[in-house]
């Protein structure tokens, strides 16, 4: 009996030490916070969904395609701003096959641009069982002048409801067309001839 309790209270432990969740948390500029979300790009093995209002940091951009690129499954929610303006990083990722699901209000839209409209304004992200979240846009600002947060959590209840909320920003948003999508449902004669064409 007495080997069974201190067999039962050891799994408890262990238990308890498995759902402890692990928490950090970065200040920007003094901690970089870019550094380390490049780092956790780099590292991904299954899957970066992000919601970011504002992208423009090559950096970070350049991690994601590599993560891409090395079969990790990479999504992205992001405000029309980071898609439509010269800075945004938006139409390169999206050039590079990733898929983006776009922000876009009535107004902007039928053409129109308006500050006042609503904003994806979500600054989060979900790196494999991991996540990102906080007042830290992906940009080189944010890391190196602006006064930001970022909080990085394993803890699996966070991961649940932000990749919930992922879903349902998704849901609000357009998806753009990956150009690689287009061609392959055409019929591979078609393809062949395109290429002779090009």
């Amino acid at each position: 009996m007495r080997q069974l309790h201190g067999t039962l209270f050891l799994a408890l432990i262990l238990g308890l030490q498995s759902a402890v969740a692990t928490t950090t948390v970065l200040f920007s500029p003094d901690d970089h916070p870019t550094a380390r979300l490049v780092n956790m790009i780099d590292k991904a093995k299954k899957r970066v969904y992000a919601a970011v209002y504002m992208l423009t940091d090559s950096q970070i951009a350049t991690a994601l395609i590599a993560a891409q690129k090395r079969g990790v499954d990479v999504k992205l929610v992001l405000d029309h701003s980071s898609v439509d303006t010269a800075y945004g990083k938006g139409k390169l990722l999206q050039r590079s096959g990733i898929t983006l699901f776009v922000f876009k209000t009535p107004s902007s839209r039928r053409g129109k641009k308006s500050c006042w409209g609503p904003l994806m304004h979500n600054k989060f992200a979900l790196i494999d069982n991991q996540a990102w979240t906080g007042s830290f846009n992906w940009t080189k600002s944010a890391n190196v002048r602006n006064q930001e947060n970022v909080i990085i959590t394993d803890s699996p209840e966070a991961c649940r409801r932000f990749e919930q909320h992922f879903e349902v920003l998704k849901r609000r948003c357009v998806c753009l067309a990956l150009p690689a999508q287009r061609g392959d449902t055409l019929p591979w004669w078609k393809r062949w001839v395109n290429k002779l064409l090009a």
